[in-house]
């Protein structure tokens, strides 16, 4: 009877010992599974981290090269106002001397209408032949001797005060162009003397930029960039001078 109640025993502890072994396998299999899980999820969180840090670093860099670009774009201002500035003190410096001998300032003011000229059309489309126009009038009542040397620096004095004045103001007009190749008329919407957007009849937008004479209209194709555009030449058409704008640029290098 002892003997049988011994075996008993004996199976009995094998039992449990085989079911808490069972039950400690299972338990480090569920452990290892949420660890598994556990790790999937923080690499995936790292690499969700990591993404968005070089996407904030790219738009960091862009926004740094923007700001660059737009500093050189004043700095390629700032010279074209310089040197208007340095032909006014010529002219005024010339005016103060004797009207005698009247053509004696005849290349000085050749050079002067050369170098209007070359800058008119090299700039932005903005009332070109107009511009032109002028500045050959002037030059034609030079030439018949309607002017005197210091009448006619003095005449060019305004116009160059007149072309200053351009790269300091904003407007909106419609304007005959010569666009691919034929004329057409285009809305117009220019900032100072240094960028120009541009509207075509059937809705097209795009910017105007001026290379070695040659006019050159690049399309928007962006959405967001063309109601960028929109609302500019919106306010600008309301008569809304002030403010911020966000704009689309294309930079040229500074001279």
């Amino acid at each position: 009877m002892k003997k049988y109640t011994l075996l008993l025993l004996i199976l009995c502890l094998s039992f449990l010992t085989v079911s808490a072994e069972s039950e400690t396998e299972q338990e480090m299999e569920k452990l290892i599974t949420t660890l598994l899980k556990t790790r999937q999820e923080v690499e995936l969180a790292n690499t969700m981290l990591v993404s968005k840090k070089e996407e904030i670093d790219q738009k960091l860099k862009n926004q740094g090269m923007t700001i660059a670009d737009l500093e050189n774009q004043i700095k390629r201002e700032q010279k074209i106002i310089a040197q208007n500035e340095e032909n006014k003190q010529a002219i005024l410096k010339t005016l103060n001397l004797s009207q005698e001998n009247q053509k004696q300032y005849a290349p000085f003011i050749a050079e002067l209408i050369g170098g209007l000229r070359s800058y008119i059309k090299n700039s932005l489309p903005y009332a070109r032949d107009k511009r032109l126009e002028a500045l050959q009038e002037l030059e034609k009542k030079y030439q018949n001797s309607r002017y005197t040397d210091v009448q006619m620096l003095g005449q060019l004095w305004q116009f160059i005060e007149d072309e200053t004045r351009l790269t300091k103001e904003n407007s909106l007009q419609q304007q005959i162009v010569n666009k691919d190749n034929e004329l057409q008329q285009l809305e117009l919407a220019k900032i100072g003397m240094w960028q120009m957007y541009y509207k075509t009849a059937n809705g097209d937008l795009g910017i105007v930029k001026t290379q070695a004479g040659i006019d050159q209209f690049i399309p928007l194709k962006n959405a967001k960039e063309q109601t960028l555009v929109l609302n500019f030449m919106d306010s600008m058409r309301k008569n809304i001078r002030t403010g911020q704008f966000h704009l689309p640029l294309i930079i040229d290098e500074v001279l």
